[in-house]
């Protein structure tokens, strides 16, 4: 039986924590995985979620290799559980 490798999550400092639960605290559309990755499913999420990632690289909280390697995990993770993938991910994808 083949089973999914979980994902590595990287550790995020309790500020960032604390912006991520912020930036969604209003957002609707959120799904978590097992391990608590939240996986933004509404283009409003989306773009809360996206804006988090640019307040962490202006703060120094993820560097971009971070940044890319967590939304690279995202979009894995939505992808797998049949999700919409919005276009605001790709494009920060693209960006980083």
């Amino acid at each position: 039986m083949k089973t999914k490798a979980q994902p590595r999550l990287l550790k995020l400092t309790e500020r960032a924590k604390q912006e991520l639960t912020y930036h969604l605290s209003h957002c609707t559309h959120i799904v978590y995985t097992d391990q608590g990755l939240p996986l933004p499913t509404s283009e409003s999420a989306c773009e809360e979620y996206v804006r988090w990632v640019c307040w962490c690289l202006c703060w120094g909280e993820l560097t971009k290799a971070q940044a890319s390697e967590l939304n690279q995990t995202i979009i894995r993770a939505l992808m797998e559980e049949d999700l919409p993938v919005h276009e605001s991910l790709l494009k920060l994808d693209q960006w980083l």
